[in-house]
């Protein structure tokens, strides 16, 4: 997939899912929030936002080191 096309479909994710009033799944944090795809594919993104979970820069930084608290609590919640 070339640059152009990983750019217009993260202008979209980002018309489709506002951060504005979410919090993220990890903390609760406000600040600095980003969109996480959870099945990894930022192609996939049904209108009902069920593949998007919104975190906390620091949070999604954890979760895709694998090794932190928050990654292995998110995981628990998202497979719950």
């Amino acid at each position: 997939m070339s640059q152009k096309e990983l750019w217009r479909i993260r202008k979209r994710v980002q018309r489709m899912f506002p951060v504005d009033g979410q919090e993220c799944e990890c903390c609760e944090s406000t600040s600095k929030l980003q969109r996480h795809h959870r099945d990894g594919d930022i192609t996939n993104n049904p209108k009902d936002g069920s593949n998007i979970s919104y975190l906390c820069v620091e949070c999604h930084q954890e979760l895709h080191s694998n090794t932190s608290y928050h990654y292995r609590s998110y995981l628990a919640m998202a497979t719950a």
